[in-house]
């Protein structure tokens, strides 16, 4: 009976040691850009964001989809112009939460927590959008009346918004046990 238990044993230790030692870190490379290395790049107001990132899930936000990098700095995309566009609610089928995707958008201006006027933490973000259309804030009013600078953009509390154009899973090459 001692016998069987060694046995049981030391297959049981012989079996962990294979185990592979690296740690799985997900589908996008460590490599990768992340959106503080964009915000470094910043050098004037009408910046823009790359069209393509590898980018986590993470949740809906009101009409935004809510996108993360490795650090954890979120980029939110636009998918529908308000909450009745049911028609726009289906290009989410397929989004899970934690996984990663290579997300297409155009950039449409920055979303801030931060009161411009006084720096106060505010609640929930203000959204400063470039195109016009929808009552959206411009450029050329930020330019003239210098309610967004460089530093605005640069801030950590600045979140870049996009309009989603599409998304595709990254996908896991290998199975891992």
């Amino acid at each position: 009976m001692h016998r069987i238990i060694f046995f049981i044993c030391f297959f049981f230790f012989i079996s962990a040691d294979t185990v592979p030692v690296e740690k799985y870190n997900g589908d996008i490379s460590t490599k990768e850009k992340r959106i503080r290395d964009y915000k470094k790049e910043i050098t004037s107001v009408s910046y823009s964001f790359p069209k393509e990132l590898k980018l986590f899930f993470k949740k809906t936000y009101s009409n935004y989809a809510v996108f993360y990098d490795r650090n954890g700095d979120e980029v939110y995309y636009r998918y529908r112009r308000n909450k009745f566009d049911s028609e726009s609610e289906k290009k989410l089928t397929g989004l899970f939460s934690g996984q990663s995707y290579r997300v297409n958008g155009e950039f449409a201006g920055i979303a801030r927590f931060t009161d411009i006027l006084n720096g106060n933490l505010l609640p929930y973000p203000v959204f400063y959008l470039v195109d016009e259309k929808d009552r959206w804030w411009s450029y050329d009013m930020v330019e003239k009346y210098e309610a967004i600078t460089v530093d605005h953009l640069k801030d950590r509390n600045t979140i870049p918004v996009y309009r989603l154009l599409s998304f595709e899973s990254t996908g896991v090459d290998e199975l891992i046990y």
